[in-house]
């Protein structure tokens, strides 16, 4: 999975960071529950923000258990569980899924191909089954891929409408139920669909110039004067989006975990950020060799 979506530890509290473990072991659980022990090899941070937002906001009875298991035996962990972990569950397979398919497609190495090979033929059951549980949602995620795959076929550099279909397809993922919420919820992944799009082109923008691939960010980067301008212009486009997610978000009547979901979209999305620049920074630094 992507990985972005996740938490600024250090400014987590105990309690809040207990609590964001819990959901991700009640996650992997459901997983394990519902698809077998290999699907937890899918298990995503950006589902478990889908967990603890959804659970927040709809408040359903929640099991909170302290258990061990196979990847932590010597101490028992909180696991909190509901009857939003099973729908999580899927959507966390279903981007599994499509995003091994992606890999497949774009691979560069027979290696890369064969990964992303295997893992849709170790899902492929239960993806046949959440695509019978969600005909009209997998239908509508399909036809945003096809496009998008359509248009970074021709090359297409309209940043705009290429984040745009990745929000669409992680809209249709925060929709749980067709309520008064829907709208909003809709809302938050739409931008966070846009904010994982151009943060993952951002990342891999130098490898793909080496290798060749597609990236929607390649005529911005060639019309730079430096890297650290270029950075900073997909910084700020980044940081528009998540502006439009933050307003949906606070539209939601959140109690429980607020301040958890505050820390992960406003603090620990750009924690990695920071992460990943500081590598690119030592990167060219090293490359560059030292100043005469």
């Amino acid at each position: 999975m992507f990985g972005y979506v996740n938490i600024n530890q250090p400014e987590l509290k105990i309690r809040e960071y207990d609590r964001y473990r819990g959901y991700y072991c009640g996650l992997c659980r459901s997983l394990k529950q519902n698809y077998g022990i290999t699907s937890r090899l899918s298990l995503s941070y950006d589902i478990t923000f889908l967990m603890i937002l959804l659970t927040s906001l709809y408040e359903p009875e929640t099991s909170e258990k302290r258990v061990r298991c196979p990847f932590h035996p010597a101490h028992r962990h909180l696991e909190l569980q509901n009857r939003l972990s099973d729908y999580c569950a899927d959507m966390n397979l279903l981007l599994t899924w499509y995003l091994s398919e992606d890999r497949r497609m774009d691979a560069d190495t027979f290696r890369d191909k064969l990964a992303g090979s295997g893992l849709l033929l170790l899902y492929k059951r239960a993806f046949e089954k959440i695509k019978r549980t969600y005909p009209e949602k997998i239908a509508r995620i399909e036809n945003s891929l096809c496009t998008l795959h359509q248009l970074e076929k021709e090359n297409c550099q309209d940043l705009d409408r290429l984040s745009s279909l990745s929000g669409q397809i992680v809209s249709e993922i925060f929709v749980p139920y067709p309520d008064e919420w829907a709208d909003t919820l809709r809302g938050i992944g739409f931008h966070l669909g846009q904010f994982i799009y151009l943060m993952d082109a951002w990342e891999d923008v130098e490898n793909d110039i080496r290798t060749g691939n597609f990236n929607p960010l390649l005529s911005i980067y060639n019309n730079e004067t430096s890297a650290e301008s270029f950075d900073e212009i997909c910084r700020s486009y980044m940081t528009m989006v998540m502006a439009d997610c933050a307003r949906y978000f606070e539209r939601l009547p959140l109690i429980e975990d607020a301040e958890l979901l505050r820390n992960i979209l406003y603090s620990g999305l750009w924690t990695r950020y920071e992460q990943i620049r500081s590598r690119r920074r030592k990167k060219r630094t090293e490359e560059d060799g030292p100043a005469d």
